[in-house]
């Protein structure tokens, strides 16, 4: 299988435009300063310009012969993933080494060279959402290293488990169920004043929020307790708001009163009404968002008189 790599904008760019676009400025800036790093020179795709592609413009890297992660996993033995896992982990270190972090890996984002058996051959793509080190915080530098590590160490987890799973589904759940809560429990936790101390909203790694989406449908997937769910939930609704995501933001909370509503399960009904007031200061901050505002107090207006009935039926 031949795989180029492009990144191809789906609006019209002008050549000086392309270099103040984020994400392309991010990843030709990464390309240019791992180019230089001779541990690398072997798993970074080589960068070959910024060509036309019309209406706009891609990025072009080295042609690279193979195929994602994702698509050769499910034929790799346990010892051809556990010696790719580590060759990935080499890799990720060599990239932290370097000063950079990922902050957006996913099986697609990963080439694994045609016959790959000695774990030459393996490539990382997508710098897009990367982050230097030397414009983060010390203590954002140490999350976004362990997270990075956690991501890629999910990526081959989920697959070992999603097969467990096929092949025996009632023995395999709850050791699954225990393990996302286990890897989500950082995010489902922890503040962003602990994580973050600058700014609420000063960095927040693209690939955490992928993370959460993930645990959230894969707890409700293998039939995870309400409560669970709908912790991951408010902490996912609450990184989005942080990145002026305000409808996908809003979307999650309704998932969560919907959820709400149709739960019978006292405990977890309690700690969904428990975060009634973490919902009404988020739609409170919404006051200026005129896009969203009608659906907000909407959803206030369910969440009260959700939150009447539970108090009635529980006695208080």
């Amino acid at each position: 299988m031949m795989f180029i790599f492009s990144k191809m904008p789906y609006y019209p760019l002008t050549k000086p435009l392309v270099l103040n676009t984020p994400r392309l400025c991010a990843e030709v800036d990464v390309c240019d300063l791992l180019e230089k790093v001779e541990a690398l020179r072997t798993s970074i795709p080589r960068f070959c310009g910024i060509h036309d592609v019309p209406p706009g413009y891609a990025i072009r890297l080295q042609l690279l012969h193979g195929q994602t992660l994702d698509a050769v996993m499910p034929s790799l033995s346990v010892a051809a993933r556990e010696h790719l896992h580590r060759c990935l982990c080499d890799i990720n270190s060599y990239l932290h080494d370097a000063g950079v972090h990922h902050s957006d890996l996913r099986g697609d984002d990963i080439i694994v060279a045609d016959g790959n058996s000695d774990g030459n051959g393996i490539w990382i793509l997508d710098f897009s959402h990367s982050c230097r080190r030397c414009r983060l915080t010390k203590t954002q530098c140490a999350y976004a290293t362990g997270e990075d590590m956690e991501v890629l160490n999910m990526i081959f987890r989920y697959a070992d488990s999603d097969e467990r799973h096929e092949a025996d589904p009632n023995d395999w759940k709850e050791k699954e169920i225990a393990q996302l809560t286990a890897s989500a429990a950082g995010y489902a936790t922890a503040g962003e004043d602990e994580l973050y101390p600058e700014s609420r909203a000063a960095y927040f790694p693209t690939s955490a929020v992928v993370l959460l989406r993930d645990a959230v449908v894969r707890f409700e997937r293998l039939g995870g307790h309400a409560a669970d769910v709908a912790a991951l939930r408010f902490k996912l609704a609450e990184h989005l708001s942080s990145e002026d995501d305000l409808s996908e933001a809003l979307a999650v909370y309704e998932a969560v009163v919907n959820d709400a509503e149709r739960n019978k399960n006292e405990e977890g009904t309690a700690l969904i009404l428990a975060k009634f007031a973490m919902l009404t200061e988020y739609i409170a901050s919404l006051a200026d968002a005129s896009e969203v505002r009608e659906q907000a107090v909407a959803l206030e207006m369910r969440f009260r008189k959700l939150c009447g009935k539970h108090r009635t039926r529980s006695g208080y």
